[in-house]
């Protein structure tokens, strides 16, 4: 005779899968069973997508407000606003191409801010 524990009661016409495993020092049972739900009628869907859609009208409404705010606060507190168009790299992780090595003869700028051209001649700076 094997003990069980039933938590929920269900109709053995209806099981569809019994799944028995052993955990630790007992032997465990699930059994899967098909159920049947009453039909949802049409009024009460409606009634709960327009309780969502107010949830998301506030939600949107909170948003707004908080952005005039903030747009009011600055220009209340600023004389002078500017903007700019920022490049902002793309999600894709690619890096662009690099510049052409640069031939004998050819000026570049270098971290310093001064005009440098490049030569073949290899300077070298002892103390």
């Amino acid at each position: 005779m094997i003990k069980i524990n039933i938590h929920r009661s269900f109709d053995q016409k209806n099981v569809t899968q019994i799944n028995i495993k052993r955990n630790a020092d007992q032997w465990v049972a699930n059994i899967t069973v098909k159920e049947e739900y009453p039909d949802i009628s049409s009024s009460i869907e409606k009634a709960v997508g327009i309780k969502v859609a107010k949830a998301h009208r506030k939600v949107a409404q909170k948003r707004n407000d908080f952005l005039h705010k903030q747009s009011f606060r600055i220009v209340r507190d600023h004389d002078l606003i500017a903007a700019e168009q920022l490049k902002i790299r793309t999600g894709n992780g690619r890096r662009s191409k690099k510049p052409p090595p640069l031939q004998t003869g050819e000026a570049f700028t270098s971290q310093c801010g001064q005009n440098v051209v490049k030569s073949k001649k290899v300077v070298t700076h002892s103390e």
